[in-house]
């Protein structure tokens, strides 16, 4: 998991959540700099996938090295918590799915996965 551990604070403020099917087809959270407070996402499928987010405002899926890249088990649940800061983000926040046969796919995950982000 790759990270970029650049914080920005962002005391007494309420972080907004996001919560999308995803897959393959990259989508929008912020397209603005914030942070990412945590997230959680779940595989309901058979097959494990990756989780990615991008600090970007357009991704290629496939092309576009992810900010973060989270293994995501077969019928299972990851929450990945951050400091009270969250991870910044300073270009947007992008999200996608994909399958885990190399870290760079662009492959969608066998099931789309539910993607949960707390962000400001």
């Amino acid at each position: 998991m790759a990270t970029t551990a650049n914080y920005e604070s962002y005391a007494n403020t309420v972080a907004f959540p996001f919560r999308a099917v995803v897959t393959n087809v990259a989508q929008a959270v912020k397209t603005i700099p914030g942070n990412v407070e945590s997230f959680q996402v779940s595989n309901p499928g058979a097959s494990a996938a990756y989780f990615n987010l991008y600090n970007q405002t357009a991704v290629t899926v496939g092309t576009t090295v992810p900010t973060i890249q989270v293994l995501v088990p077969a019928t299972s649940t990851v929450s990945v918590p951050f400091n009270v800061n969250g991870v910044k983000f300073d270009v947007g926040i992008m999200v996608a799915a994909t399958d885990i046969s190399t870290p760079l796919s662009a492959v969608a995950p066998a099931s789309s996965q539910i993607g949960n982000v707390q962000y400001v």
